[in-house]
């Protein structure tokens, strides 16, 4: 965070550049925006990593993780760095802002099969952080479809604003409930503060890295089959299995 805060990064990027001197808006793709959060990490990582002797690979665009820490292939205490953004919601009737969530990663690929869609096996890695970024939408920007020249640069309309950053290990802020829909990724937990993902404040904190694991190993798919829903259930059924089990 200090060298983010010594680099002073300007936020307020617009377009991609042609090589023609064209620019093009982003327009509101959430995904384009995650991509270019993620392209203001890779120096800064970089960075980071040689100043601690670490060599930085980045892997297949559906692979975890965004980027891999390590001193050589033989290296068993990896690094896992992946990338989160979202925007904030709005408020609600009474003013306070709504809650977000992240979406972290699915619980039936590489903490399940040590080596599904991850770039190294899961048990070589000793660490897995996230950086997350919020951002507000500017939804004066999404349709913003005209071409400008470099000259124009400065009527683009950015189409997000007032960034903030956390950085914070994945199991400290992983939630107990999957992301919406049918989706088997693993969702952090509400809030509606940045901090509370900073100091890693989430409900698996108080137990370990290893509750964390547990959980979502055996979280399963179908709802309608499902042992548990939250920590308290699994607490319980732990309690009712017997001890040779």
């Amino acid at each position: 965070m200090k060298l983010v805060d010594d680099i002073d990064i300007d936020w307020s990027i617009r377009g991609l550049l042609a090589g023609d001197d064209r620019i093009y808006p982003f327009g509101s793709d959430t995904k384009v925006l995650s991509t270019v959060f993620e392209l203001f990490c890779a120096p800064l990582i970089r960075e980071i990593a040689e100043r601690h002797g670490y060599q930085v690979e980045e892997p297949a665009q559906t692979v975890y993780p965004d980027f891999t820490l390590l001193k050589n292939e033989n290296d068993r205490a990896k690094i896992a760095i992946d990338i989160k953004t979202t925007y904030r919601r709005g408020r609600k009737k009474d003013g306070a802002e709504r809650d977000f969530v992240y979406t972290l990663g699915s619980y039936t690929s590489f903490i399940r099969n040590n080596t599904k869609n991850i770039l190294y096996p899961f048990d070589q890695y000793e660490k897995h952080w996230i950086v997350g970024f919020l951002y507000s939408r500017n939804k004066a920007a999404y349709d913003d479809i005209k071409i400008y020249t470099y000259d124009q640069r400065h009527q683009i309309r950015s189409p997000f604003s007032n960034v903030e950053i956390f950085v914070q290990e994945k199991w400290k802020i992983a939630g107990e409930r999957p992301g919406s829909g049918n989706t088997t990724n693993i969702a952090s937990f509400p809030c509606n503060n940045v901090r509370d993902l900073d100091e890693g404040k989430g409900p698996f904190a108080p137990y370990g890295e290893e509750t964390f694991l547990e959980y979502w190993r055996n979280f399963h798919p179908n709802s309608a089959v499902r042992q548990y829903h939250n920590l308290r259930e699994f607490f319980e059924l732990r309690r009712e299995r017997p001890k040779n089990d």
